[in-house]
């Protein structure tokens, strides 16, 4: 199967910080490497954001939420699926996710895929066809048919409360739960 290839990231399987400030370029706050360390030794399996788009210097909370999407994907072979919420709203956080690459260092910004046709799903894709975000639908059952094609080898970012009912956010921590999956909810700052 083509997402078991290796990416030549996995080093960094255990070391999402330096991934970040050395791959992805991007300058972390030490509240957000602290979070970033207990997700990958495993004390943390929610990272829940507030994003303020006014962040400083600092990556907001958009990049990292689609930056531990790029480090799920490239160093541990896990593919993030957007969880519910409007195409619209899915289509700007792979466009996000793009725009970070195109910023990283250049030996992993090439050879990414971008799926944006009107068919699904869409997402981003990595050089050894592996996603790294992935929308199927805001459907129900949408996200639930992208992570069993996934092999339920997947992390959710549930990006859009505006769009997404109560139901469904507890039918993805239910699968999080289930299959030990990464859950990164990322809430616009003034919203409920």
């Amino acid at each position: 199967m083509v997402q078991r290839k290796l990416t030549g990231w996995e080093h960094l399987a255990g070391d999402p910080v330096t991934f970040f400030e050395r791959v992805l370029l991007l300058q972390v706050s030490n509240e957000h490497k602290a979070w970033m360390r207990a997700v990958a030794d495993g004390r943390r399996d929610r990272m829940g954001l507030v994003w303020n788009p006014s962040s400083g210097f600092e990556a907001d909370e958009a990049s990292i939420a689609c930056g531990m999407a790029f480090w799920a994907a490239a160093c541990q072979h896990r593919p993030t699926v957007i969880w519910g919420g409007r195409r619209s709203v899915a289509r700007a956080w792979i466009d996000h996710a793009a725009a970070i690459l195109s910023n990283s260092t250049g030996e992993f910004r090439n050879g990414h895929r971008l799926s944006v046709q009107d068919d699904k799903p869409i997402g981003l894709m990595l050089p050894n066809g592996g996603w790294v975000l992935r929308f199927d639908g805001a459907m129900r059952d949408d996200p639930m048919a992208a992570v069993h094609a996934l092999g339920h080898r997947a992390n959710v970012l549930i990006g859009d409360f505006s769009w997404t009912d109560r139901e469904t956010v507890q039918h993805a921590l239910d699968y999080a739960h289930g299959y030990s999956a990464l859950t990164l909810p990322i809430i616009v700052h003034g919203r409920n």
